[in-house]
C-alpha cells in the first residue's frame, strides 16, 4: 500500500524500515516468495532490521537465549537472500533491533544480552 502511495505521490517519499520475525509465521508463496519479496523491499528501500526470530518476550527470555533469538532471525535472513543470489543487499542492512512486545528486558543480564547482541557482519 505505501508503495502504490509512493507511486502516485512521489513527493512523500519511499523509506520503510521492516522488522519481521521470520520463524514464527509461514508465507503464504512459500520461502523462495518470501526471499524474492524481501530482495523486492531492500531494492524498494524497505529495509528489514530484526525483531527477533519465535517474538519472544525478553522479560521472560533467559539471558543466554537473547542474542540466540536475535542471531537466528538475522541468520536466516541473510540465508533468504542468498536463495535469490542477492547476498549483495547484506550491506544494507544494519544491526536495528525492535523489542517485542514493546516490552524491554526486566532484569540486568537480559538488558546486558540484548545490547551485546552483534550482527553476523560484526556490526
Amino acid at each position: 500500500m505505501l508503495w502504490h502511495f509512493y507511486q502516485e505521490h512521489p513527493d512523500f517519499g519511499f523509506h520503510v524500515a521492516l522488522f519481521p520475525n521470520l520463524g514464527d509465521k509461514l508465507y503464504p508463496g512459500g520461502e523462495g516468495e518470501l526471499a524474492r519479496v524481501i530482495a523486492w523491499c531492500i531494492d524498494h528501500d524497505a529495509i528489514p532490521h530484526n525483531h527477533f526470530y519465535m517474538h519472544p518476550r525478553l522479560d521472560l527470555t533467559e539471558p543466554r537465549w537473547i542474542p540466540v533469538e536475535a542471531e537466528r532471525n538475522d541468520v536466516y535472513l541473510r540465508e533468504l537472500l542468498s536463495m535469490v543470489e542477492r547476498e549483495d543487499l547484506i550491506s544494507y542492512m544494519g544491526n536495528l533491533i525492535a523489542l517485542p512486545y514493546s516490552v524491554w528486558p526486566n532484569s540486568k543480564a537480559r538488558r546486558d544480552a540484548l545490547l551485546s547482541y552483534v550482527s553476523p557482519e560484526g556490526v
